[in-house]
């Protein structure tokens, strides 16, 4: 939670996807891919966020990740702390600054993070009743991303937004 980003690659590569419960080798992971995008080997703002967040502080941590995003390369974090600040936020219910933090690592287009950040804000839409737009989010999603590993579940929300299958 000091920024030393080195340090921190290593141990969570040390540690693993299969150490401990499922859930938080999965958040582990995740934080490793994140480290692994940075280009730099200390960013103390970044392990300030990642503490609020830890501590429950989900408000000031989701400020803090999109003002970093803001100072980082967009293919170089920039994008994938747009997406974990719009995670944090609609985890919240602040939909409509999910909706603006989605929308923003979308128009970036760097291909994970934005095919993502669209399946999200697809999400988020169907969550809110907005089928039609999110039918028009995920079919640009399929369209520009068609490799993504978000696809798959891209074409089953797409039958949900259009009705053509039950929401489970």
């Amino acid at each position: 939670y000091r920024g030393d980003l080195g340090p921190a690659r290593a141990m969570l590569g040390e540690a693993g996807p299969f150490t401990g419960e499922r859930a938080a080798a999965t958040d582990r992971i995740g934080v490793l891919a994140l480290l692994q995008l940075l280009e730099d080997d200390s960013l103390p703002a970044l392990g300030k966020a990642l503490y609020q967040l830890e501590l429950g502080d989900s408000a000031a941590a989701a400020a803090a990740l999109e003002q970093l995003a803001l100072t980082l390369p967009p293919a170089h974090g920039g994008g994938e702390l747009l997406l974990m600040a719009g995670r944090i936020r609609g985890g919240a219910g602040q939909r409509t600054d999910a909706e603006r933090l989605y929308r923003a690592a979308v128009a970036l287009a760097i291909p994970a993070s934005s095919a993502a950040a669209e399946f999200a804000l697809a999400d988020l839409l169907v969550r809110a009743g907005r089928r039609a737009q999110a039918v028009s989010a995920l079919e640009h999603l399929l369209v520009t991303w068609p490799t993504s590993a978000v696809v798959p579940q891209a074409r089953r929300l797409l039958e949900v937004a259009r009705g053509t299958v039950p929401t489970t």
